[in-house]
């Protein structure tokens, strides 16, 4: 579908695989299974140039929409995995009282600013049946005589805290390389930069040539410095690390 989008907005089979760093075969056969897929034509093929045929163009701002909800989605999941929003409802015994929590508190959030965190008091008997509920993520509370079968289960809580630490880890991980990707960035040239961000706004190696008066072998190497710089292999890759780190197209002011 992108390839789709991209043809059409060049007009050209050739210019688009360059864009989409793909072979021109690659990308024909890409939009003849969509089209089979469709049972109709996206395009009329003329010599010099290529333009949506009527099935195409209707289909075009649903193309579209799929790629924006796919890359809503990806956000989503990008912000998930780095706790931002996420909820954590803890349940307190009245006994123990919230005041013990007040340093681990301040450094909880300190730590994890993207957590809500809610404290709710209660006694263990109403405390547990939250917890049996769903309606709290961890209880800190004790009876004298040990709790029933459905709360102590050691394996079940093992494998829950496993799981959750390795997401936080993986999470964790994730942050780390953004962070790098992001100093990357803020070390290349400002000419460097200027490529990535034409890149960015869909220019080819010709187009950014003309743009920043360069020639194009010498909007190559830039690009091929922007590349290494971002550890991509493709420049889809590129696009999309770039992207993800906040880069702009050249053209497109900050909020």
């Amino acid at each position: 579908m992108l390839a789709t989008l991209v043809v059409s907005q060049l007009g050209n089979f050739t210019k688009a695989a360059e864009r989409c760093s793909v072979t021109q075969p690659a990308l024909t056969r890409a939009i003849q299974k969509l089209e089979d897929e469709l049972g109709g034509l996206l395009f009329s093929r003329e010599r010099c140039h290529v333009h949506l045929t009527d099935l195409g163009r209707l289909l075009e701002p649903e193309f579209r929409e799929m790629i924006e909800r796919r890359e809503r989605a990806k956000r989503a999941a990008s912000r998930f995995l780095r706790l931002e929003g996420a909820q954590l409802t803890v349940g307190v015994m009245c006994t123990i009282g919230p005041m013990r929590f007040v340093g681990f508190l301040n450094h909880f959030r300190v730590a994890h600013p993207g957590i809500e965190l809610t404290l709710i008091e209660g006694v263990p008997a109403r405390l547990s049946e939250m917890l049996l509920a769903g309606e709290l993520d961890v209880a800190i509370m004790a009876q004298p005589d040990g709790f029933s079968d459905p709360l102590w289960e050691p394996e079940a809580l093992l494998y829950a805290v496993r799981t959750a630490l390795a997401d936080i880890h993986a999470a964790a991980g994730q942050a780390r390389g953004r962070d790098k990707v992001r100093d990357r960035i803020a070390a290349l040239s400002a000419r460097e930069r200027e490529v990535l961000e034409d890149l960015l706004a869909g220019g080819t190696n010709k187009t950014i040539a003309r743009t920043l008066g360069l020639s194009p072998r010498s909007v190559e190497i830039h690009r091929a410095r922007v590349m290494e710089a971002l550890g991509a292999r493709t420049l889809s890759e590129a696009v999309l690390i770039a992207t993800e780190a906040g880069v702009r197209p050249a053209g497109q002011d900050g909020d």
